[in-house]
């Protein structure tokens, strides 16, 4: 049948080079005869492939301009028998291999003879209208198949063939991005097919001699639709979007080629680039303004590129004059910018000020500016012109209002004189607009002129004259409502009066005080003077009477209360104290008191009373409460008092209120003040009325107690911000027994309200810390019941604040336990005994019945008492039954089931003071099993597992603990665990490790400190044992130990250290890893600065010459600029001039060269270096400075610092 169907292979051949298709009726179609004849292995003839090839390829360039169905380009059937004879096969599909490898040999020459690039670029043009589906097929075979084909084809066309390919790519990525929901979102296979023809274009036209005809031609045909191409895309978004930014690069390299730069007049802009743009703007505005910022980025790059080849490198001409020629040339790209935006159709749209701000960026970030080239001054000076006007006139609009000022940011940054004759203008401006993120920067930036060039003085003036009343005069405004404007501007935003407190405290000269304290009186004079004569006219207009002096009325006395409060007359100051306090007494009764919130700006209070009455609470504590202290009366404080606490009680301390003032930020930063509590009646009232509020807290447990919790918890967060020392012992006393019922009630949930959390334990229980910690006695605690009380979980509620209610509850539990065993060294050893019994009952509990709480309290009581137990006290001092309830406690800690191993933290903790109990008790350790270097084995198997700080740092107690416990013919062994602990723990970025690791050798015995030491050495002197990388930790462990030696170690120590700094010294390969250099400097410092006296004269050469080598010169540089290396030899050279000057007299000549070298390695490239000169400055600067970034000029200020 098959045979019958295709017939012979002549037969096949005439079929396919038939007119018609299908060449019979009702019969197969060609495309279809040739995919039965590719597929039928037994329809075999010579050169099957290329006869099939030959004819797909002629039939595809032969119709390319047919549409629609009958274009053979859109039928995916066509592409994918193509694909399937000529491209590689699957890895799956193993038969035709052989097929595939042949197929170059007579696909050269048939591809020679058919042009493909007419095929693609018809394929471009067609298959962009397609549907999403349709298209992404066909995409897939036709990339296939141009993998193959488009590198044998592409030697032969020429750059206009490829510049039309690349046109044609250029529509077809237009049209299919724009009927896209997401226009980035590139297929992979449109995406090699793209990839292929633009880089073939790119290497055409970077090897073409004339590129004049091809710029010519792409400005004419192509230019509008690259502009529309890229403005789905950015350069620096190649990783997603790379054939946009190819596309990107192809057209730049078109545009701004060097022959292409050459032609043009003065290297500025080629006139047909001109008018290209000037038409595509018309056409698509909204891609041509996407594009500019660009295109001038990419023109000033191209020039900066190739400067050597356009402009004159003439011998007469100055260092870096090819490089200042490149800022006119980018100014006149950016005069033409300025202009096509000025020829928008809308030229205030948005869209327009984006790109004016992009295209700023550019020319402040390329550094075009140039105060000489007045051209480019003048237009820079119209961008800002245009800013000016719509800070000046269009400040409703308040995008408009943004990036106009972020012009004038720009403007500013650039060259600050740029805008500084419109200042006098701005300044007035800015008061009249509301305060955002680009008034800010702006603001920022002339602070920092002003600061920097020592003119504090005329930013105070302009600053003062921009709320002059002559302002305002011309403009149809309410006074109210000018004084809301200027207040909510700019100029009195929070960041701004901060920065002016700042300028005129650090930078106002003492020559120039005299000046501004002047010019401040004067202003404030005159505008005091116009507003009494204004008020006077005003007074008269409306018939109240005469212009005369006139009798002040009490509503003047309210609103100046500072001035009032300061007269004569006690009866006015009682007065307006009495109308403080009635309005602050309505908060008593408000049900929301919590919710209250005022901006802080006197502005914005209105009608608005809840506004109003957090601000008069905020003045009466924050700024007259020193007045109410000296003229109110006692009756009155106590009103004071008592709102106080009723809003403390009321409102939350823990609400948030970004950054707006409420009842309880407003009490925490009154009680914040320390001199709030030196106000000596405020104080005693105070503390006497918390009193009074929690009286009756003793009681039994009536009903009334249980609901005034909530009340005496209020008095107590008051007494947490008090200074202990100005409570006396009677009221201390009298809290204390407060805070021990309000602790029980609540941790013995009978108290049912809501509003009794355990945020409330955690005050009524830190109160009892702080009191207990002034006191120093616990005994007032009724210490028999209370502290079996603080064991229970159900003093603990599981609840967010839990951490600090364990931290505070452990605090309380080992005040108690500090006690018991303190009297138990006097012969009072009951409360003792029965301690470590309940501690001892807490094992009894299995882990599975233990809540979370509880596990913290009881372990961590556990912990506790062994800490106590074995850091303060001699076993001898203790009683010896005492002693022996302690060795049964032990006992069980030492079991090998003891029940405490609910997690692995908790088993470490438990272990390691199990070991500490055991050695402070003398006992036998020899059979107790030895878990550490397991563990350690653990953790360096499974380095990637992530483990808590605190686990690793009980790791390293443990080994401490194992190390003590060991026989001495193991002891070497743990020393070697716990520098490999540290190492390990170091490199996986642990935490406090230093701090921890200090402590242990501080506490080690002198014999195991000096082989610790010397293990170090020993191990740090083999090349063998790690790399030069691996050996700065090393270095930073000796440091640590050096430094925190034993008493009675400072010879072993001296001995270690300088065999370590003669071993760096020795071996230079040390010096130049970054991380050791820095390790070794730091050892350096700590030695001369912390242990001066250990500093030997035979070790002075050695430190000259690391000193030396560091800051020799190098030919090779690191990436980055370390400063801290500099900051670290000049720590080491100021020791030993302060403090051991003996040693420094006997080598002055290698101090006055380290000194040499210190301040050659402060200096700088100067710009516009050219490689070669770049090249021996810094081949005479050390390793450790890069060329991107020397040392900075703050350098040598941190030095004079330090």
């Amino acid at each position: 049948m098959v045979t019958s169907t295709l017939g012979s292979a002549q037969d096949f051949v005439h079929t396919l080079k038939a007119h018609l298709d299908p060449p019979l009726a009702n019969g197969s179609s060609k495309i279809e005869l040739a995919r039965e004849a590719w597929e039928t292995t037994s329809f075999y003839f010579p050169n099957k492939d290329e006869v099939i090839v030959d004819w797909l390829l002629t039939r595809l360039l032969k119709d390319k301009a047919k549409a629609g169905d009958a274009s053979p380009i859109l039928d995916s059937r066509y592409w994918q028998l193509l694909s399937d004879i000529v491209c590689p096969p699957d890895e799956t599909n193993v038969k035709r291999t052989n097929t595939s490898r042949t197929a170059k040999r007579w696909l050269l020459p048939l591809l020679n003879r058919i042009p493909v690039a007419p095929i693609v670029t018809a394929y471009f043009s067609l298959s962009g209208p397609l549907d999403e589906h349709a298209r992404v097929t066909l995409d897939k075979f036709f990339s296939r198949c141009l993998v193959t084909i488009w590198p044998l084809a592409t030697p032969k066309f020429s750059p206009d063939v490829l510049l039309e390919c690349f046109g044609a790519l250029l529509v077809h990525l237009t049209t299919r991005r724009a009927g896209e929901d997401d226009p980035t979102n590139a297929t992979a296979h449109v995406g090699k097919a793209a990839l292929l023809v633009i880089s073939s274009y790119r290497t055409a036209y970077g090897n073409l001699a004339n590129k004049k005809k091809l710029y010519t031609t792409f400005l004419q045909h192509h230019f509008l639709h690259w502009l529309q191409c890229i403005q789905y895309g950015v350069p620096h978004d190649a990783a997603r979007l790379t054939p946009i930014s190819d596309v990107y690069l192809a057209g730049i390299e078109t545009l701004f080629s060097v022959d292409v730069l050459r032609n043009v007049e003065d290297h500025k802009c080629d006139a047909a680039l001109k008018d290209a743009i000037s038409q595509s703007s018309h056409l698509s505005s909204k891609a041509v303004l996407h594009a500019l910022p660009l295109l001038l980025t990419s023109f000033v790059q191209s020039l900066k590129k190739n400067r050597n080849a356009l402009f004159s490198q003439g011998s007469s001409n100055a260092a870096g004059h090819a490089s200042m020629q490149v800022q006119p040339a980018g100014l006149a790209f950016y005069a033409l910018c300025e202009n096509i935006l000025d020829a928008a159709p809308t030229p205030d749209s948005t869209q327009i000020w984006d790109t004016r701000v992009a295209l700023l960026e550019t020319v402040d970030s390329e550094s075009l500016y140039n105060p000489s080239d007045a051209n480019g001054t003048e237009v820079l000076r119209n961008s800002g012109a245009m800013a000016v006007r719509v800070v000046t006139y269009i400040q409703e609009d308040v995008a408009f209002l943004d990036k106009a000022e972020d012009v004038l940011a720009i403007l500013t940054r650039i060259d600050y004189d740029l805008m500084a004759p419109e200042l006098p203008v701005l300044w007035p401006a800015l008061a009249r607009t509301s305060s955002n993120s680009s008034s800010s920067a702006y603001l920022r930036l002339l602070f920092e002129f002003r600061t920097k060039t020592r003119t504090v003085n005329t930013l105070v003036d302009s600053w003062l004259d921009a709320v002059s009343l002559r302002h305002w005069q011309t403009c149809e405004v309410q006074p109210r409502e000018a004084y809301a404007r200027v207040l909510g501007s700019p100029l009195f935003s929070f960041e701004s009066i901060d920065r002016l407190g700042q300028a005129v405290h650090g930078f106002l000269t003492p020559s120039q005080i005299v000046d501004v304290t002047r010019i401040i009186v004067e202003k404030f004079t005159g505008a005091f003077q116009r507003f009494r004569e204004q008020d006077k006219r005003v007074a008269a207009d409306d018939g109240d009477g005469s212009r005369k002096k006139r009798k002040k009325s009490t509503s003047d006395n309210v609103r100046t209360l500072l001035n009032d409060a300061a007269i004569s007359d006690d009866h006015a100051a009682q007065d307006i104290i009495d109308a403080v306090l009635r309005c602050l007494e309505g908060l008593q009764n408000h049900d929301g008191v919590a919710e209250l919130r005022w901006s802080g700006k006197s502005h914005e209070l209105g009608n608005d009373a809840s506004q109003a009455v957090v601000a008069i609470l905020h003045l009466t504590l924050i700024r007259w409460l020193p007045l109410f202290d000296s003229r109110a009366s006692a009756e009155q404080m106590i009103k004071l008092a008592k709102v106080i606490l009723t809003i403390s009680r009321t409102s939350s301390s823990s609400s948030t209120s970004n950054q707006q003032l409420t009842p309880s930020t407003v009490l925490a930063v009154t009680f914040h003040n320390a001199d709030v509590w030196e106000l000596r009646r405020f104080r005693a009232l105070a503390s006497i009325n918390v009193h009074d509020f929690l009286s009756g807290k003793r009681r039994s447990v009536p009903r009334k107690l249980r609901a005034d919790i909530s009340a005496s918890i209020a008095g107590f967060e008051i007494l947490l911000y008090m200074p202990e020392e100005y409570l006396s012992r009677a009221l201390r006393s009298d809290f204390l027994h407060r805070a021990l019922v309000a602790d029980i009630l609540i941790g013995a949930g009978a108290i049912t309200d809501s509003s009794v959390d355990a945020r409330a334990l955690l005050k009524a229980r830190e109160f009892i810390r702080r009191a207990v910690s002034h006191t120093g006695s616990v005994d007032q605690l009724a210490v028999d019941g209370y502290f079996g009380y603080l064991l229970k979980s159900d003093a603990l509620p599981p609840v967010d604040e839990q951490h600090d209610l364990v931290s505070v509850t452990l605090d309380l539990i080992g005040a108690c336990l500090v006690a018991f065993v303190r009297n138990s060294r006097n012969g009072e050893d009951t409360l003792a005994l029965a301690a470590v019994q309940n501690i001892s009952g807490i094992l009894d509990v299995p882990v599975e019945q233990r809540t979370r709480p509880s596990s913290l309290i009881t372990n961590g009581t556990l912990l506790r008492l062994i800490s106590v137990v074995a850091s303060n006290h001699e076993l001898s001092q203790l009683s010896q039954q005492l002693q022996k309830s302690l060795r049964e406690l032990y006992e069980r800690l030492s079991e090998p089931h003891a029940n405490f191993r609910n997690s692995r933290l908790d088993a470490l903790r438990m272990w390691s003071h199990a070991l500490w109990l055991g050695r402070w008790l003398k006992a036998d350790m020899s059979s107790l099993p030895r878990f550490g270097s397991i563990l350690l084995g653990q953790l360096v198997a499974d380095r990637q597992q992530s483990r808590s700080t605190a686990t690793y740092l009980s790791l390293l107690d443990v080994l401490k603990e194992e190390l003590y416990s060991s026989a001495t013919e193991n002891r070497h062994a743990y020393i070697g665990y716990l520098v490999a602990d540290y190492l390990t723990d170091k490199s996986l970025g642990v935490q406090d490790l230093d701090a921890s690791f200090s402590g242990i050798s501080k506490s080690m015995p002198i014999e195991d400190y000096s082989a610790l030491v010397g293990y170090i050495v020993e191990v740090s002197a083999k090349p063998t044992s790690f790399s030069a990388s691996d050996n700065a930790p090393m270095v930073r462990l000796l440091k640590i130990v050096g430094l925190n030696a034993p008493e009675g170690t400072s010879k072993i120590t001296q001995q270690a250290i300088s065999k370590t700094l003669l071993l760096c010294a020795d071996r230079p390969n040390y010096l130049s890893v970054p991380e050791i250099r820095r390790e070794v400097l730091g050892l350096l410092s700590g030695y001369c600065s912390e242990r001066p006296a250990s500093v030997r004269s035979s070790d002075m050469s050695t430190i000259w010459s690391i000193l030396g080598q560091l800051l020799a010169n190098s030919s090779e540089h690191d990436q980055t600029t370390d400063p801290a290396i500099f900051q670290e030899a000049v720590s080491i050279v100021s020791a030993l001039v302060r403090l051991r000057r003996d040693l420094i007299l006997n080598t002055l000549p290698h101090l006055g060269m380290i000194l040499r070298r210190l301040i050659s390695a402060l200096r700088g490239l100067r710009p516009q270096l050219g490689a070669k000169q770049t090249r021996l400055v810094m081949n005479t600067l050390p390793a450790w400075i890069s060329t991107e970034k020397p040392l900075s000029a703050e350098e040598p200020k941190h030095s004079r610092g330090s």
